[in-house]
């Protein structure tokens, strides 16, 4: 993985694994920086180690957690990046777009509104 104070893949799957509880959705937002996009590792994956990895050999970086939350009729999404990248404005910027992004398929998806939706550049360090 790129950076020398980056964590594990696997430590990066056990704090996706704690940020998936009592969530709909959870999943590692992993950024190709050569505009390739973004992937999606889900908390849900038969394996997403294998994943991640697989997803790291082909260029991507590990920025942040997306989740989404429902209470009742309201949803929440967030969008944070990891505490490696907190301070790093490339990384917030990345991460505002792209749940902008996922966002409007959210609503597109589930025929409302995301009554929530948390910046990156919210303090937030999972």
């Amino acid at each position: 993985m790129k950076g020398s104070s980056m964590r594990t893949m696997e430590d990066l799957i056990e704090k996706l694994r704690e940020k998936a509880v009592g969530t709909c959705y959870a999943a590692i937002i992993v950024g190709f920086m050569d505009g390739r996009g973004t992937k999606l590792v889900t908390a849900e994956s038969p394996n997403p180690l294998a994943e991640l990895k697989a997803v790291v050999t082909e260029g991507g970086l590990p920025v942040g957690v997306a989740r989404l939350t429902r209470t009742g009729a309201e949803m929440n999404f967030t969008a944070d990046p990891f505490q490696e990248f907190a301070n790093e404005s490339w990384v917030t910027a990345y991460l505002d777009h792209f749940a902008a992004g996922f966002t409007k398929v959210l609503e597109a998806q589930f025929g409302g509104k995301i009554l929530h939706i948390q910046p990156a550049n919210f303090p937030y360090n999972p």
